[in-house]
């Protein structure tokens, strides 16, 4: 993991605000593989009793952006947050951040939800109207 603006603040992710470019820091992933569908768990509390917006930013090492999303963090109190993202790749990374204000993160999970094809084997059974499909198992499922 690596960002910019990101302190350790008693146990919890503060990323701050930065002056010199006039935007909020952001917590990075390392390379990681998103293909398929991917969920992006995490609290989140804005620093601003107005409350702000969370984002995440999912791109690829190579050709950029493949999605980005935010959502509504009301008031300063911890909220769930949870986006799920279908445009993924082997090599990507996930940047973390709030639109405005300064935001604590905590608790965060990207979960790979992609399970590969299963590897099919011959056709059992066969007779004039059917067959018995066949495969291996496939793992995680």
């Amino acid at each position: 993991w690596m960002g910019y603006d990101v302190y350790q603040a008693g146990g919890c992710a503060f990323i701050g605000f930065n002056e010199e470019y006039q935007e909020t820091g952001m917590l990075i992933t390392p390379f990681i593989n998103t293909t398929g569908n991917v969920s992006i768990k995490c609290r989140a509390k804005s620093a601003s009793a107005e409350g702000d917006y969370f984002c995440y930013n999912l791109l690829d090492e190579y050709s950029g952006e493949l999605g980005i999303e935010y959502t509504s963090i009301p008031g300063n109190e911890w909220v769930e947050v949870e986006f799920i993202s279908t445009s993924g790749a082997e090599n990507s990374y996930v940047i973390l951040f709030s639109m405005y204000d300064e935001v604590f993160i905590d608790d965060i999970e990207i979960i790979n939800h992609h399970i590969p094809a299963p590897t099919i084997l011959p056709e059992t059974n066969i007779t004039s109207d059917g067959f018995t499909a066949n495969w291996n198992a496939t793992e995680g499922c």
